[in-house]
C-alpha cells in the first residue's frame, strides 16, 4: 500500500514458508536441474479487482466478495463501465459452467511495478545463487496480465480468452516441465495457484512423463480459504492414487486427478453460419421432422478415437449447459436475413442432453444425435471441433504450432504476391471454412485474424459466426447437404425433392443467401432440376465433390445453354482445397465468371500433423434413411443399400464401380 510495504493479500505464514524454500533451494542446488519460477502479473483493472465493480447503489464492492452472473443479471453487483456488461456476463457464464471456481473480488496484489510483484527476497538470493552455481536461467513464467480473466494457474486461464494465446494452455512450459523425472511445486497459496497448477499439470502432463509432487511443508492457503486447500489434498490423497511421502520436504505424488478443464466450446456462435440459416428454415417450414445423425471418421488416427471419450462426455455435458447471451443474439439478428421469430426461439433454446449419446465400440468413438431436427442439427459442428481439438491435444502442441505458424506466412505471402501478378476480369475471394476440422478454436482466431489484417484484399469472411462478430468481417454460408437429404423424407415425390428444397430456401430468403448447393445426388441430377427459373433466382453455385474443373465447366455450360451472363453468377470451391489448389482454379475461370473459395482444414489444421477426416452427417430424417450420393467416392454414408438402390435409379445414377485389387 502507498507508504507502507504491507501486504494486501497475505497468506499467513508466508513469510517463512518461503525463507523455508530459500534455505531448501541452497540446500538441494545441485540435485535440482531447472527452476521454472511464476509470478503473478496483475493490473489495477482487472475483473477480479474492485475497481471493476461496484454495488447497485454506486458503492464499492467489498474484497473478497464472490460475485455470480445471477446476481449481476439481478443488479446487485454492475461493472462500473456499462460496456462492459456483456463480455462479464459471458465471462461469468463461462467460469460457472466449469464448477471449478466463482469469481472472487479479491485485493489488488501483485501490480506490475509495485514492490510486491517481485520475489520474496531469500527467495530471489537463493534462485540467483542457483544460476550462479549451476550456470543456468530460471525460467519466469508471468501470468494474470489479462484483466478479463482468473490466472490461478501457471499453465492456463480459468476462461480462455481467444483473443489472447497468454491465457490458453501454456504448452511450451508444459513441454519443459514434462521432460523433469519429477516435479516439486511450492507456492502460495495451495487453495487457488497451487491448487489450479497441480490439477493442470495432472490433466495435462502425458501418461509416462514427471510425476509431480507438492511441497505441503513450503506452501499454505489463503487465509479464509482453509477448507478449500483441505479438499484439494484430500481429494489428491484418496485411496486408489499412488501417494508417497518422502523425508524432505514433505511431498505427495499424483498419479490421476479429476481437475476439469475450460470447455472447448464456450460460445454458441462458435459454429458455421450456415447451421443458421438452415436451423431457421426448418423451424419455419418442417419443425416436427424428426432426424438421426451420426458421427464418422473416415480415416485411421494416429491413436483409437474411443480414448477420447470421457472427455467427450464432459464437453458435451458443458454444451449442454450453454445458451444464447444477449449480445450474440443482438448480432445474429443483425443479419438482415435472420428473422426475429427465429432469434425469440434461440432466446429460450439450450441443446438437450438426452438427445445426444456419445460411446465406445471398440477402438471406435460413436456419437449419435436423435431427436426433433431443430433440436439436433445443430450438434454437429460443435462435435466436430470438440474432438479435433481433444485429439491434438496429446500432441506437441508447441512443434504444431511454430510449423503452423511457418505455414500461415508462406500462405499469407502467396496471397500477397497476387499484387504482382496480371489483373483477371474477377477478383480472387478466399474465405475461412475452418471450424470442423480445426486444430484447435485459438488457432482458427489467429489464422483468420491474421488474413483478415495482412490480407484483406483476397480474405473476405469466414463461415465461423463468432469470428465474424469479434473480428468485424462478413459470415459466409449458406445451405449443406442435410438440408438437401431432409427433403427425402418430408412427403414431397423423391424425384422432386430438391426442387421442393430449392423453392423453400428461395421462399424464406427472398434473394438472400444464394448459392445453391449442387452434389446432394451428383451434379447431372442437379442441373437437371436447376431451371431457368432457379438459375436466375440464385446468384450461383457451390462445389463440394467430383472434380472441380468438369463441374466448373458444366455449371458454365448450363448457365450458357439458359441464355444467362455468367459474370453475374458465382462458383463458390469447397471441396478439400488448399490455397495452390484454389489458385489454379481461379486461374482456369477468372475471366468468365465470379468466384469464391472456401478453404478448411489446410487453413484451421495445416500444422505438419495428418488432420481427421471426420464427419457428422444426416442418416435418418421421420424414421425413413435418407443419403447423399456426391460425385466423389467414399462419400455416401448411406448404409441402407435398397434405398441407395431406388435414390440411383430415381436419378439414374449409374452404380458404383468397384474398387480394383
Amino acid at each position: 500500500t502507498r507508504g507502507s510495504t504491507a501486504p494486501s493479500l497475505a497468506v499467513a505464514g508466508a513469510h517463512q514458508h518461503m525463507q523455508r524454500l530459500a534455505r531448501w533451494l541452497h540446500q538441494q542446488a545441485k540435485h535440482i536441474d531447472d527452476i521454472t519460477v511464476t509470478l503473478d502479473s496483475h493490473q489495477r483493472f482487472d475483473i477480479a479487482h474492485p475497481v471493476f465493480w461496484q454495488q447497485a447503489d454506486g458503492q464499492a464492492v467489498p474484497v473478497f466478495t464472490a460475485i455470480s452472473a445471477a446476481q449481476v443479471r439481478a443488479g446487485e453487483f454492475t461493472p462500473r463501465a456499462p460496456a462492459h456488461l456483456p463480455r462479464t456476463l459471458a465471462y461469468l457464464d463461462a467460469l460457472e459452467s466449469q464448477g471449478r471456481h466463482t469469481l472472487v473480488v479479491w485485493p489488488v496484489h501483485c501490480e506490475v511495478g509495485s514492490w510486491g510483484h517481485g520475489l520474496h527476497a531469500d527467495l530471489l538470493d537463493a534462485c540467483g545463487a542457483w544460476q550462479t552455481q549451476r550456470q543456468r536461467a530460471v525460467c519466469n513464467v508471468f501470468k494474470g496480465l489479462n484483466p478479463w480473466t482468473e490466472h490461478y494457474s501457471a499453465l492456463m486461464a480459468e476462461v480462455v480468452d481467444p483473443a489472447d494465446p497468454a491465457t490458453a494452455l501454456n504448452t511450451a512450459l508444459l513441454a519443459r516441465l514434462a521432460r523433469a523425472d519429477l516435479l516439486v511445486i511450492a507456492g502460495e497459496a495451495s487453495s487457488h495457484c497451487v491448487r489450479a497448477t497441480v490439477e493442470h499439470l495432472v490433466e495435462y502432463l502425458p501418461a509416462g512423463h514427471a510425476q509431480p509432487a507438492a511441497a505441503d511443508r513450503l506452501h499454505g492457503p489463503g487465509g479464509r480459504l482453509r477448507s478449500r486447500r483441505t479438499g484439494f489434498l484430500l481429494r489428491h490423497a484418496r485411496p486408489g492414487r499412488a501417494v508417497r511421502h518422502q523425508r524432505h520436504p514433505d511431498t505427495f505424488r499424483l498419479n490421476a486427478a479429476t481437475a476439469t478443464m475450460p470447455p472447448i466450446i464456450s460460445s454458441l456462435l462458435d459454429t458455421d453460419l450456415y447451421k443458421f440459416t438452415m436451423w431457421q428454415a426448418m423451424l419455419h417450414r418442417h419443425p416436427q421432422t424428426q432426424a438421426r445423425y451420426e458421427f464418422v471418421c473416415r480415416n485411421t488416427p494416429e491413436y483409437p478415437l474411443s480414448e477420447l471419450l470421457p472427455e467427450v462426455e464432459r464437453e458435451l455435458d458443458a454444451l449442454c449447459a450453454l445458451s444464447f447471451a444477449k449480445d450474440e443474439l443482438d448480432y445474429l439478428g443483425s443479419l438482415r436475413f435472420i428473422k426475429s421469430d427465429f432469434i425469440d426461439f434461440l432466446r429460450i433454446f439450450r441443446f438437450q442432453r438426452a438427445f445426444i449419446e456419445a460411446r465406445a465400440e471398440g477402438e471406435t468413438l460413436q456419437i449419435v444425435a436423435h431427436g426433433p431436427q431443430v433440436h439436433v442439427m445443430g450438434f454437429e459442428i460443435y462435435v466436430l471441433a470438440i474432438v479435433n481439438e481433444l485429439y491434438f491435444r496429446r500432441f506437441d502442441a508447441a512443434a504444431a504450432l511454430q510449423e503452423g505458424r511457418v505455414r500461415l506466412a508462406q500462405k499469407v505471402a502467396q496471397l500477397q504476391a497476387l499484387a504482382n501478378t496480371a489483373q483477371r476480369r474477377h477478383p480472387f475471394e478466399m474465405f475461412d471454412f475452418g471450424v470442423r476440422r480445426r486444430f484447435s478454436g485459438a488457432w482458427q482466431r489467429e489464422v483468420v485474424e491474421r488474413f483478415a489484417t495482412e490480407t484483406p484484399q483476397w480474405f473476405k469472411g469466414t463461415s465461423n459466426v463468432l469470428l465474424a462478430r469479434d473480428l468485424q468481417i462478413v459470415p459466409i454460408g449458406t445451405m449443406a447437404h442435410e438440408y438437401m437429404q431432409s427433403y427425402q423424407a418430408l412427403g414431397v415425390r423423391l424425384r422432386d425433392f430438391q426442387n421442393a428444397a430449392l423453392e423453400d430456401w428461395v421462399q424464406e430468403y427472398r434473394g438472400d443467401l444464394g448459392i445453391a448447393l449442387t452434389d446432394t445426388v451428383g451434379m447431372d441430377a442437379f442441373l437437371h432440376d436447376f431451371d431457368l427459373y432457379f438459375a436466375k433466382l440464385f446468384d450461383g453455385l457451390r462445389h463440394d465433390s467430383g472434380d472441380p474443373f468438369a463441374w466448373g465447366e458444366k455449371a458454365l455450360a448450363h448457365y450458357l445453354r439458359l441464355r444467362i451472363d455468367t459474370h453475374s453468377k458465382r462458383l463458390v470451391f469447397s471441396d478439400g482445397l488448399n490455397l495452390d489448389s484454389a489458385l489454379q482454379l481461379y486461374h482456369r475461370f477468372a475471366d468468365r465468371i465470379q468466384l469464391g473459395f472456401g478453404i478448411g482444414t489446410r487453413l484451421s489444421n495445416d500444422m505438419g500433423l495428418t488432420p481427421l477426416n471426420i464427419v457428422m452427417k444426416l442418416t435418418h430424417a421421420n424414421g425413413q434413411p435418407v443419403a447423399k450420393i456426391s460425385d466423389s467416392p467414399g462419400k455416401t454414408l448411406c448404409t441402407d443399400e435398397t434405398y441407395l438402390a431406388y435414390l440411383r435409379q430415381v436419378f439414374d445414377i449409374p452404380d458404383p464401380q468397384p474398387l480394383l485389387p
